[in-house]
């Protein structure tokens, strides 16, 4: 017998883990300061490239993307990496309910 896929209304507790995850780092990202790390990664969204060794494509790409976006604002480059956790939580409970 074959099963639908999921729907959101069909799995509260991953929906439930999701938004806690993206408003807990909602809440405490301000909290701490640009690691040295996070400006590296601003660097090399201002000039984008496939070959960075350190950490695949996209996360500069998502970076430029929140510069462009929220500009220079701390918040606001933390924002897109917060609520692309709680998709990947979302769909990774969709996924398992998909897999029963």
């Amino acid at each position: 017998m074959k099963r639908k896929l999921s729907s959101l209304s069909d799995i509260p507790i991953p929906r439930f883990l999701a938004g806690c995850s993206a408003l807990i780092h909602a809440f405490l990202k301000t909290q701490y300061r640009l690691h040295r790390d996070g400006l590296d990664i601003i660097l090399n969204a201002r000039q984008l490239a496939w070959g960075y060794v350190v950490y695949p494509p996209i996360t500069p790409y998502i970076a430029r993307n929140g510069l462009t976006l929220y500009g220079n604002s701390l918040p606001g480059l933390r924002m897109s990496p917060a609520l692309s956790q709680g998709g990947v939580i979302l769909f990774g409970g969709m996924i398992t309910r998909d897999m029963e």
